[in-house]
């Protein structure tokens, strides 16, 4: 929908990206075997007629947790959407709060 059509607008800017160790290595402690990606973003929503916002929330965090299979940049790449998906659950449900 264009924004001129909308009665609401949701703003999303991500503003941190982490990879947490979760798990090393029994034989080898400098090793991660395991980590967690978490996504931590900021929002807003409002309404178009007034421009009032109506839900503002910062540090909302998605996550999740993965193995690292080979390259640990594909594997946090591979990651992502699951991380992605967490963090869009939580902005709705947010918004759905609010409501």
């Amino acid at each position: 929908v264009d924004q001129k059509l909308a009665d609401t607008i949701l703003n999303v800017r991500v503003t941190k990206y982490e990879l947490i160790p979760v798990r090393y290595a029994s034989n080898r402690l400098t090793t991660t075997e395991e980590y967690r990606l978490v996504l931590t973003a900021e929002m807003t929503f409002r309404t178009t007629k007034s421009g009032k916002i109506s839900v503002k929330r910062t540090g909302i965090t998605g996550e999740t947790v993965f193995a690292v299979a080979g390259d640990l940049s594909v594997s946090s790449r591979n990651a992502l959407p699951n991380a992605a998906k967490d963090l869009g659950y939580r902005i709705v449900r947010a918004v759905v709060e609010y409501w």
